[in-house]
């Protein structure tokens, strides 16, 4: 399915707000409806659906927040094995963000990441296999990427400062940069990227300057 946020083939972008407005209520509504563990997979198709109805707008080329909503009906239930490969890949990204946001343990928290880190895996190998070949799902999974990385960087830097512990600077700075390179027009990419290098060096400066004094300014 087309999972890339942009436009809407038909009619559909040309729908008004209003009217694209009730048609996602109408089928969140339903949505609810349906057992996740009785019909998971016509909760996918329903959730397929939905997110190509409310996408666009947003700057990252998807509905943005939405999509969490969306993830509490298979967060509980996610599909396994071959069924994860027919789920909108934005769709897995929003399930990661679920879990992490409920998360009440570091290990919680930690399980949330290392699966969204894996996962940046899988959305690699699929965006080399669709370059030059399928240009739409070429820059759909790049664009997914680079907010999958970006959010893998946020996620290594909380968990670090909640445990105390010194932040792997070259690592994050490494997902921020990969992040900005496949997304050159992503703000929160080059900010990001730019604050961790200023305090990368703010923190460098400050341990040369305690090892100086114990030194004695040597």
């Amino acid at each position: 399915g087309d999972w890339s946020g942009e436009g809407g083939a038909g009619g559909r972008g040309k729908r008004s707000s209003i009217e694209r407005q009730s048609s996602i209520e109408v089928d969140r509504t339903s949505l609810l409806r349906v057992n996740p563990i009785h019909s998971p997979l016509k909760m996918l198709r329903k959730q397929e659906s939905l997110l190509q109805m409310s996408s666009g707008g947003d700057n990252d080329g998807g509905s943005g927040d939405e999509d969490d909503e969306f993830a509490r009906s298979l967060a509980e239930t996610p599909p396994q094995g071959p069924d994860m490969a027919n789920v909108n890949p934005r769709v897995v990204y929003s399930i990661f963000k679920y879990n992490w946001a409920k998360a009440q343990s570091r290990e919680a928290k930690m399980t949330a990441l290392i699966g969204l880190e894996k996962y940046c895996g899988t959305l690699e190998v699929r965006y080399k296999k669709s370059k030059g070949k399928n240009p739409k799902d070429e820059f759909s999974t790049k664009q997914l990427l680079g907010r999958c990385l970006l959010k893998v960087a946020k996620w290594k830097v909380l968990c670090h400062e909640e445990a105390k512990e010194h932040l792997p600077y070259v690592e994050i700075l490494k997902l921020q940069e990969q992040a900005a390179k496949l997304r050159p027009n992503y703000y929160k990419a080059w900010h990001s990227f730019a604050l961790m290098n200023y305090q990368c060096v703010q923190k460098t400066a400050e341990e040369a300057g305690r090892d100086k004094a114990a030194g004695g300014g040597k």
